[in-house]
């Protein structure tokens, strides 16, 4: 049940300001109040809700109004209202998200949707620019004021006009309500900061009733130094509109337009008063001595930005998704003060991904609880932070060549540490992509590869991308080389962006360089700034690196890392460090065999060993052909007439032969 008083003050004979307490004077300018249209099965509406947020950080004068309404606002979840679909029609709204900004269909460069005052996300900051740079003539100013104990709400409005409007004017007070947990189609794509660990998400400024009705009340006068004021009684139910309501999430809107459309002005505070409102920012840091440190040291930072001191708090963190953990904060935290946790935890082997929650259990210096019930409380925590161990003592060889991990994810025998936009570096197939019918795998022998995709224009020249192996155990080895493939393409022919492989025996505190080459000394896969390069089976190189001098360490660390220039894609494939000294003797008891020898198109290999690869080499010392030994042989039928060095690599070791191509 709501219950309104509606009282307003005598004028003096000359309309001055009689009793005027919380409403400026003053000339102000218009505060931007924006009606946004959405709904829960709406893709972009979060998209939308962001927007509108960042807007309102910026101005906190801005009032938002979510307005669930329209074919993508379904009846279940009850977020609608028996006056969304009116105000969606008032403002002609063709597509979703949108947004009517002080119902003005009149603003400078603004397209609009239609007839009406709707307009697409994409001209809302110009709008909101454009209505708060202009004066209002009327000024208004609200104080509520909520009784826990009867549920009800009693509301000073007060107006005050510092110049004459042409027409009857109209007061509007709307209900609204934050925190409203449930679904959202396009959240994790383009809100993702505001869904919960459950994947449900965070509704805020959502329309839930208007105590003056559809249309607003009508101000009994105006003109200019006209003051007028009224107080308000409300009852908050249990639900509005099939929605429970939470006192602590309401707010109040109020607004003044003329006739139903052109705001003039509005205002927005929340029941609760902002004396116990609580907000805090932080920021968070990872400290680990080096690579092969199983445990970290970890530090948030935590600001009080809001009035009220906090005196205490609770903050829940966790590892690669296990258990919860909490460390809480006691003490007095007064406005704009700082204060920094410390604390240790225990890391696993590979990458360790440790996540905060939101603040708990917030209480002022007189032990009272203290709520936030924004969008800046709800995204008020530490940002995940990750620590990388690698693990000691591995056996040699390494092989990798990237086929054991799903699609997408990271490679699971190297670890990332070094990501300067997005997800990558990534391993990837071409099914990955679409349009890609070529193998995205070194020299066409595996489906899989490690991917740098650098040319997307968010990463910028100097960005570097880098992964490291575990510790390897050398001791045992006589002489080793470490192989791989590669695939690189540059955006401009001019590229210099800087790919090297480097070897720690120390857990990552130094490196040793092996390689270090330019984009344009290594470009094998062309140029294109337009489009990412997607290598075909010609367009793979094989480097050999000489580890010798490592022969012998325990603890033998490899990193690869790009730092961009002009680089369009790099690939990386086929990764191997082994044991290179054995001779075909030791390789087996029997002969390898090439037959025919000489050949013209198809080879068969005898006696190759396990895991059997072949490599070709011309007489310019140029690889040319990388294959896996298979019964059906190698098809040579591609490479010119000439005398070849035929390397068999496998398990057993390595042999060396000729072959003879004849055309």
């Amino acid at each position: 049940m709501k219950k309104i008083l509606l009282s307003v003050l005598s004028l003096s004979l000359f309309g001055a300001a009689s009793a005027q307490t919380i409403v400026s004077t003053s000339v102000e300018k218009k505060a931007p109040v924006l009606e946004e249209f959405t709904g829960a099965n709406c893709t972009y509406c979060p998209d939308g809700h962001k927007i509108a947020q960042q807007l309102k950080d910026a101005n906190d004068d801005v009032v938002l109004v979510n307005i669930h309404a329209g074919s993508f606002a379904p009846q279940n979840p009850p977020y609608r209202t028996p006056f969304g679909e009116a105000i969606d029609d008032l403002a002609a709204v063709t597509g979703y998200p949108a947004g009517s900004v002080n119902r003005d269909e009149n603003i400078f460069g603004i397209q609009y949707q239609g007839s009406g005052s709707a307009m697409s996300r994409g001209s809302w900051q110009s709008a909101f620019a454009q209505i708060s740079s202009q004066n209002s003539p009327v000024n208004i100013a609200i104080d509520p004021s909520y009784d826990e104990s009867t549920n009800e709400l009693t509301l000073l409005v007060e107006v005050y006009y510092t110049n004459n409007t042409d027409t009857n004017d109209f007061l509007h007070i709307a209900v609204l309500q934050s925190n409203v947990k449930g679904p959202q189609v396009g959240a994790a794509s383009f809100y993702p900061e505001m869904m919960y660990e459950d994947g449900s998400y965070n509704h805020n400024h959502m329309l839930r009733d208007f105590i003056t009705g559809q249309w607003g009340w009508d101000i009994p006068t105006t003109g200019e130094n006209f003051f007028w004021d009224t107080t308000i009684t409300y009852t908050l139910p249990a639900t509005l509109n099939g929605l429970a309501t939470n006192w602590q999430d309401m707010e109040i809107a109020a607004y003044i337009s003329d006739t139903q459309k052109d705001i003039y002005t509005g205002t927005s505070e929340w029941f609760y008063p902002k004396e116990n409102h609580w907000d805090m920012s932080a920021t968070s840091d990872v400290a680990v001595d080096g690579f092969c440190d199983d445990e970290a040291s970890v530090e948030v930072e935590i600001t009080n930005n809001g009035a009220a001191t906090i005196g205490s708090f609770d903050l829940e963190y966790s590892i690669n998704g296990g258990a919860v953990q909490t460390e809480s904060y006691s003490g007095s935290l007064t406005t704009n003060a700082s204060t920094t946790m410390s604390f240790d935890v225990t890391l696993e082997d590979g990458l360790n991904v440790i996540s905060f929650s939101r603040f708990q259990n917030v209480k002022d210096d007189n032990d009272d609880l203290l709520i936030n019930p924004t969008a800046s409380g709800f995204l008020s925590k530490p940002a995940g932070a990750t620590a990388t161990v690698a693990a000691s003592g591995q056996e040699a060889p390494i092989e990798d060549d990237f086929e054991d991990v799903s699609v997408g994810d990271d490679p699971n025998k190297f670890h990332v540490v070094e990501r300067a936009s997005g997800i990558w570096p990534i391993v990837v197939a071409n099914s990955y992509y679409q349009n890609v019918t070529e193998n995205l795998g070194g020299f066409g022998e595996s489906d899989q590869s490690l991917f740098f995709p650098l040319g997307y224009s968010t990463i910028t020249a100097g960005s570097a991308y880098s992964v490291i192996s575990d510790n390897y155990d050398l001791s045992t080895l006589e002489e080793a080389e470490l192989q791989f493939v590669y695939s690189y393409g540059s955006l401009v022919s001019n590229d210099n962006s800087d790919f090297t492989v480097d070897v720690s025996i120390d857990c990552g505190e130094t490196w040793e360089n092996i390689y270090d080459e330019k984009g344009e000394d290594i470009n094998n896969s062309g140029v294109d700034a337009s489009y990412i390069i997607f290598p075909d089976e010609e367009q793979w190189d094989k480097v050999k690196l000489d580890m010798t001098d490592f022969v012998g360490e325990t603890e033998v660390m490899v990193r690869f890392r790009i730092v961009k220039d002009q680089t369009n894609a790099l690939y990386i494939d086929d990764v191997k460090m082994k044991n290179v000294q054995l001779s075909v003797d030791e390789l087996s008891s029997n002969e390898v065999v090439l037959f025919p020898n000489p050949a013209s198109d198809i080879v068969t290999i005898e006696n190759a060993g396990t895991n059997a690869s072949v490599e070709l080499i011309d007489v310019n010392g140029r690889t040319v052909l990388v294959d896996r030994v298979a019964q059906n042989g190698v098809n040579v039928s591609s490479l010119a007439a000439g005398v070849y060095n035929v390397i068999i690599n496998s398990d057993e070791g390595v042999s060396n032969t000729r072959l003879t191509i004849v055309k």
